[in-house]
């Protein structure tokens, strides 16, 4: 198989122009002469911090709702609480959230409520709605189902049969959480270059100015800050989860 992918990669990699030395030695010129001219400008770090708090503020927002939307939407997901019908329905909705990505629902929401930080939330909570749904009801469905059968025995049925099924693995449901919760910090830091808010708009503003030191600053900040959430999310995972 390897010589099937290497072949591929080679094919690829002549027909987009990657393997041309010439786009190579272009490409590390520009990078050292991009290397020589960066440096951190200790001017930007308050903006990057206060754009970076935003960004987690935008992606707290974005994760807890999306995670209480995705509850209720991964239980009418279903079959095992909801009918067949309706489940798939509402995978199909689930699905269309999570095929468009996130940078484009960031440049519909800038479309509909003007550039900012709620554009971020919306188009964030959107996209997480869509990825956490499809983790619960999957998560739903590796529940023992003679636990299930159990549950209904005693007349559980829809919601409260879903509610009393989600206590058995709220664990696995935190650690999807965490998981979409770092996913976010790092989109919400792309979705601010089409205007959503948060540190990328800043980075987009340094763009056109072409200040690589400010934006180089900025996403050394990012990179920080990106840095702790894991490091929280891995203690929190480890340890109480």
């Amino acid at each position: 198989m390897s010589r099937y992918l290497l072949v591929l990669v080679t094919v690829t990699a002549l027909l987009i122009g990657i393997g041309d030395p010439w786009t190579w030695y272009k490409a590390i010129n520009n990078l050292a002469r991009l290397i020589g001219e960066v440096g951190l400008e200790v001017e930007v770090l308050d903006e990057a911090f206060y754009a970076m708090i935003d960004t987690v503020l935008l992606s707290v927002f974005a994760t807890s709702a999306g995670a209480l939307i995705s509850m209720f939407l991964g239980a009418l997901a279903s079959p095992m609480f909801f009918s067949k019908y309706l489940a798939a329905s509402v995978r199909a909705i689930a699905n269309f959230m999570r095929t468009i990505p996130a940078l484009i629902w960031g440049i519909l929401a800038v479309i509909m409520f003007g550039p900012g930080t709620a554009a971020g939330a919306i188009a964030l909570t959107i996209y997480t709605t869509g990825y956490l749904t499809k983790l619960f009801y999957e998560t739903y469905e590796n529940v023992d189902r003679d636990l299930v059968d159990s549950l209904k025995v005693f007349g559980l049925r829809g919601i409260v049969l879903a509610s009393a099924v989600f206590r058995q693995v709220r664990k696995q449901a935190v650690t999807n959480i965490l998981f979409i919760f770092e996913y976010n910090i790092r989109t919400a830091t792309v979705l601010g270059i089409v205007g959503a808010g948060g540190i990328g708009y800043y980075i987009a503003q340094y763009m056109t100015l072409l200040n690589y030191s400010a934006i180089f600053t900025i996403i050394a900040v990012a990179f920080v800050f990106v840095g702790i959430v894991d490091l929280a999310s891995y203690i929190v995972r480890r340890f109480f989860v």
